[in-house]
């Protein structure tokens, strides 16, 4: 090998490694240590041939191009039909959307209405009726667009959308939401998962939609769309068929005698209801207010066959068609079905029991469906009367569509998707009970951030342990919000979806004091929740650090600190530090947060392993500093230190306030131990004073903070770390801060401005706070006790000082989750956070990334150096 060669080998590995240090810092994905300030928002009117919905979605001010970013924050259906049924009716179609639009004026802040884009897309019905009477559609287009202009919003116009657009828009969003375009990863970068596309298929009033991406050829250029989505080209097939809706199949077949109507049905229509639209062409006349008869014969073979008259299946001039001559490539890949898609796939399900992954499935369901009289499917549901008598020729047209028609076969049928999967959890506190349904996408078991909060449902009355000795109290007191779960919750998925019930402080409380009577009344809300149709998991009683990390586990699973899904088979963790969780119940309270390996008393450690890392978290309940319990000691403590067992004055109850209470409600508690006699049905008169020093005096007696055997602890002698990094703080701290800004006026950022809002509410007579807070009641004589609570557990307990308390945010939810122990409880028992998981991908913390660039910048500017001074040394000998 020559000299000159040599040279050029050395300079070309030199040149390689430095190139692939540089690739390597670049694609190591850092930590965004910020959370966003506040949101952006859109809304879209979403005119549907039967009906118009409006979608308020979401994101980041400062993230506005990240995928997976953008969440639907509400959502409302306006009054009335499609804004099509309103033509000739001027006025009608704009005033259908007021409602919708003065819900969008309340909940996106003020500040934001400007910036907020509005757009309304008309689908199938406004086609139609451009169509058949184009300037009646103009009219209602520019009715309703010059609606929209009067809200303070930047409004983007009003257009009818193409078939293939409604197609293709939602293919985007079914991917957009799976993730499967790209993930916000990097410094200025992106990460494209790998993955496979979905296919999207839609079922609306008017009409059908299928769209794909494939990598066949596609031989009719009109259904072919080409799209760039972050920096990636998408091929995908779209067709959508007008006229082939659920509803203008209905008025397709209309006869004497309807195979598709079940039997027993019967009604009279008008014929201009049958021939009032382009997709029912009438050859002869015919007088529209004449009446005709129907009769429902209810036969599957008959009804199959004349929805089958209604697809052309004969010609076609491609190498393969759907129907209609349409081209149409082979179905590949997993499916999302919605829209009328997914109600009727879900009411098959729920009427017949049949669990339906093949054709085969589909058309036994559907059969059943059409052999039921109309008695029968009356009875079984009777809050969708007005669809029973649709379903069998809705079944029937599925089925053709389906199979015949897009192709789905024994093979690709089960990779089309129309269901979620559910979860119940029921938090029975210490003062109430609230139960939460989650869900999820039934494929996607083990994705973070893809398990939601459908819905919740507050029990009323008290918390179960309420009930001790008042036999099947605690069992009624659930069953208005387990009526609501099964209302919910689709039937089909009943026996597939977990129930469990934890029972926090209050349970806790009572099995100390009545052991007994705290099993009874366990046992009793078990076999009531046994009689239900779900998977229950049992009712148990939660410990306090079960409590207290489950709420971490919740916190920061809707924050996103464990893991974001983002390649096939594999894991993208942000390497973010996770945040803490402060709990303050009726009973309890809790601290939960990751700590170093060091910790003074092991009792306080616990260690969890999620998606493939360590987590060591100090947590630590206080079970009688729950906010119902200390109050309930400060009256005993009043009692004693003021001697009496008849009168107290009261410094933490407003001015100008007073009451009557029974003994028995002071100390029928563990928590309150009376050393001496009493009679249980005394009463004790109480009078307000509202002064804020005396009743800090008072709470802060209840605290020990003298007694330490350990390097730090924060009350009673129990250990604690000092407190690290961000916190979220919810439950009665954020109702009680809530209240203090509001009624002080004072934003809340550091331990001055919380004592000073303290002071101002404890200054308040109770007749000032009623006539600011009406509707508070009896809440409002308890504020000031709250707030100094409050005060002396985060400030003189935890150890927040004027440099971690503002790292403290106060929220009720988190990406429209309630935040509390039950998510986190639910996602462990359900196995939905996966202990292990390979290839796992860390990020570098900002700083981190920053040196290494430092370094790397260093290393390249020096090795330029020496390699060219060794050049101009060498040069001549060496490579010439």
């Amino acid at each position: 090998m020559g000299k000159q060669q040599q040279c050029q080998i050395i300079t070309a590995t030199a040149a390689l490694f430095l190139a692939v240090i540089g690739i390597l810092l670049l694609v190591v994905p850092t930590e965004d240590v910020k959370e966003p300030p506040e949101f952006m928002y859109g809304i879209v009117l979403d005119a549907g041939s039967s009906h118009t919905a409006m979608f308020i979605y979401k994101w980041p001010a400062d993230k506005q191009n990240g995928t997976g970013i953008v969440s639907q924050h509400s959502e409302c259906e306006a009054e009335g039909g499609g804004i099509s049924s309103y033509a000739g009716n001027t006025g009608g179609a704009a005033r259908s959307l007021e409602k919708c639009m003065d819900k969008a004026m309340q909940e996106i802040p003020k500040s934001r209405h400007k910036l907020t884009p509005l757009y309304l897309g008309a689908t199938a019905g406004m086609r139609l009726l451009n169509i058949s009477k184009p300037e009646e559609s103009d009219e209602v287009l520019k009715e309703v667009a010059d609606k929209l202009k009067t809200y303070p919003f930047s409004f983007k116009g009003a257009t009818i959308l193409s078939g293939q657009e409604e197609g293709a828009y939602g293919w985007v969003t079914v991917n957009y939401l799976l993730e499967n375009y790209i993930k916000y990863g990097f410094v200025g970068q992106w990460l494209s998962p790998g993955r496979d596309t979905v296919g999207a298929l839609d079922f609306g009033g008017a009409s059908t939609q299928i769209t794909f991406e494939t990598k066949q050829t596609v031989e009719n250029k009109d259904n072919l769309m080409k799209l760039r989505l972050y920096g990636r080209d998408y091929k995908i097939y779209t067709q959508s068929f007008l006229c082939y809706g659920r509803d203008q199949t209905q008025g397709s077949d209309h006869s004497i005698v309807h195979p598709c109507y079940p039997a027993g049905y019967s009604a009279s229509i008008k014929l201009s209801s049958v021939f009032d639209t382009p997709c029912n062409k009438r050859q002869t006349p015919y007088k529209p207010d004449d009446d005709l008869q129907i009769k429902g014969t209810g036969n599957y073979d008959q009804c199959l066959g004349n929805v089958s008259r209604l697809f052309s299946f004969d010609s076609c001039s491609y190498s393969r068609c759907s129907f209609d001559g349409v081209f149409q490539p082979n179905v590949t890949g997993n499916f999302m079905a919605f829209s009328a898609f997914f109600y009727t796939h879900s009411f098959l399900q729920e009427a017949t029991g049949i669990r339906i992954t093949s054709p085969e499935h589909l058309e036994d369901a559907a059969r059943a469906v059409c052999n039921m009289s109309f008695q029968e499917i009356s009875n079984k549901f009777q809050n969708q009367e007005s669809r029973l008598k649709d379903y069998c020729a809705v079944s029937a047209f599925v089925k053709v569509l389906l199979v015949s028609g897009y192709g789905f076969d024994y093979f690709s049928f089960p990779h089309v998707f129309f269901q979620k999967k559910y979860g119940i959890v029921l938090d029975a506190g210490s003062s109430h009970t609230s139960m939460f349904i989650y869900k999820w996408p039934a494929d996607k078991q083990n994705g973070t951030g893809i398990v939601s909060q459908h819905s919740e449902c507050h029990v009323k009355g008290g918390g179960i342990s309420s009930y001790a000795g008042n036999k099947g109290g605690a069992a009624r007191s659930l069953e208005e919000c387990m009526e609501k779960a099964i209302q919910e919750i689709p039937k089909s998925r009943h026996k597939l979806t977990p129930l469990y019930l934890g029972a926090t402080g209050g349970m806790r409380l009572l099995n100390i004091s009545k052991p007994k009577e705290s099993d009874e009344v366990l046992k009793e809300v078990a076999d009531k929740l046994k009689t239900y149709p779900f998977s229950f998991k049992g009712a148990t009683i939660l410990s306090g650090q079960e409590e207290g990390a489950y709420g971490w586990v919740t916190v920061n699973y809707l924050l996103e600190k464990f893991i974001k899904y983002s390649f096939v088979g594999q894991w993208l963790s942000p390497g973010k530090d996770t945040a803490g969780a402060l709990d303050l119940g009726g009973a309890s309270t809790q601290i939960t947060f990751e700590t170093a390996p060091t910790v003074g008393n092991k009792d306080s450690l616990m260690k969890l392993r999620l998606y493939g890392r360590d987590y060591q978290i100090y947590t630590q309940s206080f079970l009688c500093f729950g906010r119902q319990q200390v109050l309930l000691r400060l009256l005993a403590l009043l009692m004693t230190t003021q001697g009496s067992d008849r009168s107290i004055v009261h410094p933490c109850y407003p001015a100008d306030y007073s009451d009557s209470i029974k003994l028995s409600s002071v100390f029928d508690t563990p928590c309150n131990k009376r050393q001496t006699p009493y009679k249980p049905d005394d009463n004790l008169q109480i009078k307000g004073t509202g002064n804020y020093n005396q009743c800090l005096g008072n709470i802060s007696r209840l605290f020990s903070f003298d007694n330490c055997s350990y390097s730090r602890c924060s009350f009673d002698g129990v250990f604690q770390p000092s407190v690290t990094g961000n916190f979220m703080a919810f439950s009665a701290f954020f109702y009680t801060h809530s209240f203090l800004q509001k009624a002080a006026g004072i934003t809340i950022t550091s331990p001055a401005d919380l004592e000073d809002a303290v002071r101002v509410v404890c200054n308040m007579s109770f007749q000032e706070m009623q006539n600011k807070f009406p509707d508070e009641g009896d809440h409002l004589r308890d504020y000031c006790a709250d707030s100094i609570l409050l005060q002396v557990l985060l400030i003189k307990g935890y150890g927040f000082s004027d440099l971690s308390f503002p790292h403290i945010s106060f929220q009720e939810k988190a990406e429209d989750n309630s935040v509390g122990w039950s998510l986190g409880y639910m996602l462990r028992l359900s196995n939905l956070l996966p202990a292990e998981n390979v290839l796992v991908r860390k990020t570098l913390r900002p700083d981190a990334w920053r040196a290494a660039v430092f370094l790397f910048s260093g290393f390249l500017i020096v090795s330029v150096f020496f390699l060219l001074r060794n050049y101009q040394k060498n040069a001549t000998k060496l490579c010439f």
